[in-house]
């Protein structure tokens, strides 16, 4: 069973241990963004943009070294977890 991280605060305490988001351009921890997500839906949406962001560097030859999770990989990684 999961259990929702209801304070945005916690969630973004969270969010930055989980992601290692130094500063966040993009709040996460926002209600209408991650409100009601669970540890465990967090950490999939993170593993969903870590996916998103690997298909990225086998398409464009780059490789996985270095490989940098975006902005855009995360906000790909939401629709694809809220669907």
């Amino acid at each position: 069973n999961a259990v929702a991280i209801s304070q945005a605060s916690r969630r973004k305490r969270f969010l930055n241990s989980v992601a290692r988001l130094a500063r966040p351009a993009f709040d996460l921890a926002d209600d209408r963004v991650t409100g009601g997500f669970s540890g465990a839906d967090i950490a999939g949406l993170v593993r969903c943009a870590g996916s998103i962001a690997l298909s990225r560097a086998r398409e464009d030859g780059s490789g996985v070294e270095g490989l940098i999770i975006t902005l855009d990989d995360v906000k790909d990684a939401l629709v694809e977890v809220k669907l």
